[in-house]
């Protein structure tokens, strides 16, 4: 069985973060690992782990599955991006999907906009990827841009993509120019992938999910647009059938 690494928050829920994922993974056939990052106190609280507790799991968890593909989600502080990107970068990634999801404006503190941390996330992080995943206001943070239409999303994912991600997915927070678009960057072309699920800024809340099926679809062997576009579907069903249940 493929295995896949995912490593960000524990939602003690079960909404999001890594448990969110295990369940998102392991639907489509891969076993998965969890390893944690930050720990959800309340909708408005998070408590990071340190980063030498990270760096534990990564030493012995990570080191012990090689060749395992990999999701990030949010790691929440600036030694722990360091963490993950020292462990891996000392590995033979060569054949072995990564996916970042950003995350770098996402959360109740925000503590990733400092600049040293987003400098962190573009000089470690993003090499490692396969397919970095940011929604317009990161990918205005991470790209130094204003993000707002259509082009202005694919200048971001140009100049995101100058890091050395194999690919940049900039993601819509809301209609762009009345489409819902996500916007695919590969260093050669734009490719643009429309989908049905309503865009507000609660489309981020179903991010691991989205990024999940992301990273389940490329260990398949999925080319990025195909695998984007089945990651959207199976988003759009999970927020589907949420509505579907009586309340």
């Amino acid at each position: 069985m493929q295995r896949a690494i995912t490593i960000g928050e524990f939602d003690p829920t079960a909404h999001s973060g890594v448990v969110l994922d295990r369940t998102t993974l392991t639907g489509f056939g891969l076993e998965a690992l969890t390893l944690v990052s930050t720990i959800k106190l309340s909708e408005t609280e998070t408590a990071p782990v340190i980063a030498e507790t990270l760096a534990a799991q990564l030493s012995h968890f990570a080191a012990a599955n090689p060749r395992s593909d990999v999701k990030t989600g949010r790691l929440a502080r600036r030694a722990n991006i360091e963490a993950v990107a020292s462990h891996f970068e000392d590995q033979n990634m060569d054949g072995v999907e990564f996916v970042v999801d950003s995350c770098v404006d996402d959360g109740p503190e925000q503590p990733l906009l400092k600049s040293t941390a987003l400098s962190l996330v573009r000089m470690r992080l993003l090499p490692l990827a396969t397919i970095v995943v940011a929604y317009q206001s990161e990918a205005a943070f991470l790209a130094g841009l204003e993000v707002g239409d259509i082009t202005q999303m694919k200048e971001a994912a140009e100049a995101i993509h100058i890091y050395g991600a194999k690919a940049v997915l900039v993601r819509a927070d809301g209609p762009v120019d009345d489409e819902n678009v996500d916007i695919l960057y590969d260093g050669v072309g734009h490719q643009f992938l429309f989908g049905s699920a309503p865009r507000t800024k609660s489309i981020r809340a179903t991010r691991d999910l989205f990024a999940a099926a992301l990273l389940a679809n490329l260990a398949q062997g999925r080319p990025p647009a195909e695998a984007v576009e089945r990651a959207q579907k199976h988003e759009e069903r999970f927020l589907m059938e949420r509505q579907e249940k009586p309340a």
